[in-house]
């Protein structure tokens, strides 16, 4: 008997009702359930790191943005789909084009490649700033000068650096060297760092607009596996929080760079003779105040799971810890390699 599908229960073949491609180059579909309901599959091919890397990446993100919050798909999840493309494929011949390529892209991505799999709720009205640049981005500035959205996407970017997400801001070479973003549309020149456009995500609530931090994990940067030996050589991008970083008001000077390049792609008001940027004057010290707030999130996080000495911390946490200026991590608190990262 079929279920309806949830995000917090696992999904059978029978459940299903249809599976839907929603970008053409995005390994991610909606999976729709026969007696109701929807959730978001994604997989990512893990170049650097391990699969559970995915998952604390994204359990992270949760703790900012907690409609962003995903979980590994099991094994019998898994299993459905595979089966659900199995089914299909005998009569592809009817499907419509759009339908055989995501078909197809699906079954290619059920293959043996190491890859990570994991499902989010569906959020509905979803845009980025990609989708909207047609429209001047007027909805992702109203969702960024809203109360509280510039500091949200501050803190979104503030785990983004911690897990070394370079795929919507890139700090691949740390955040002192500019630019290492990419030209987008009238940005005259390479931005500072913005680096994915898509990446940048509202959704619609209510008659307004929010930031949502979607897409937690890089699969291509070198530091998402959180590993130890790799992070003590690598520039990292949340060194800015440590408060003896070499750098004076560097948290600030990133702000500030980064509402630059929204500002850049965004594109200006216009109004008469009167050319303004969308995100006013306020907008990098908000910015500045979300990367903080972050920044003290995902600290007060780890600490309340692994300050009282009593769960190891995994290695790969405490060197970042320490690095960081933690000090509760350099009081000798417990770890162990033996704890997957």
């Amino acid at each position: 008997m079929a279920n309806p599908i949830k995000f917090d229960s696992a999904f059978v073949k029978a459940d299903i009702g249809s599976i839907q491609h929603l970008s053409p180059s995005q390994p991610v579909w909606a999976v729709h359930g026969i007696r109701g309901g929807t959730v978001v599959v994604k997989s990512d091919e893990v170049v650097y790191g391990n699969i559970h890397s995915v998952t604390n990446s994204n359990a992270l993100m949760g703790i900012v943005s907690p409609v962003a919050k995903a979980k590994p798909l099991e094994v019998k999840e898994r299993a459905a789909l595979s089966q659900w493309v199995e089914m299909l494929s005998s009569g592809m011949q009817d499907l419509e084009p759009q339908e055989q390529q995501g078909l197809l892209f699906l079954k290619q991505c059920l293959g043996p490649m190491k890859r990570a799999w994991y499902k989010m709720e569906y959020l509905h009205q979803i845009s980025t700033l990609a989708t909207e640049k047609a429209g001047q981005g007027k909805k992702v500035a109203a969702a960024l000068n809203a109360p509280g959205g510039l500091e949200q996407l501050g803190k979104i970017v503030a785990v983004d650096m911690f897990n070394s997400n370079n795929d919507r801001f890139g700090f691949e070479r740390g955040v002192e060297t500019v630019p290492q973003g990419r030209e987008w549309g009238e940005a005259k020149q390479n931005l500072n760092y913005l680096a994915n456009i898509g990446n940048i995500v509202i959704r619609e609530v209510g008659e307004g607009y929010q930031i949502v931090g979607l897409d937690a994990f890089d699969p291509a940067s070198r530091l998402s596996g959180l590993q130890v030996p790799e992070i003590r050589t690598w520039k990292w991008a949340y060194d800015i929080f440590d408060p003896n970083y070499p750098v004076p008001g560097m948290i600030d000077i990133v702000a500030k760079r980064c509402v630059q390049d929204l500002n850049d792609v965004i594109g200006m008001r216009k109004s008469g003779f009167i050319h303004s940027y969308r995100l006013g004057k306020s907008a990098p010290a908000r910015f500045a105040a979300g990367l903080r707030e972050g920044a003290k999130l995902i600290e007060e996080s780890f600490k309340n799971k692994y300050g009282n000495s009593i769960i190891p911390i995994p290695p790969g946490i405490l060197i970042r810890a320490k690095r960081a200026g933690w000090t509760w991590a350099e009081s000798g608190v417990r770890y162990t390699s033996r704890v997957r990262n």
